[in-house]
């Protein structure tokens, strides 16, 4: 991921967090340092149920 405002300005201390669609887990949470990016693993997750 790399993060940019429209204003064309760095995210720095913006915050990425990825929730499961299953679960409702916190998978990851972390705040952007000074270069704006991060590269995160996304756990493979079983087929949502209807």
């Amino acid at each position: 991921m790399l993060g940019e405002f429209n204003t064309c300005e760095k995210t720095v201390g913006a915050q990425v967090r990825l929730e499961s669609l299953v679960r409702g887990d916190v998978l990851y949470k972390k705040r952007l340092s000074e270069k704006s990016e991060i590269t995160v693993d996304i756990p493979k997750e079983g087929a949502i149920k209807s």
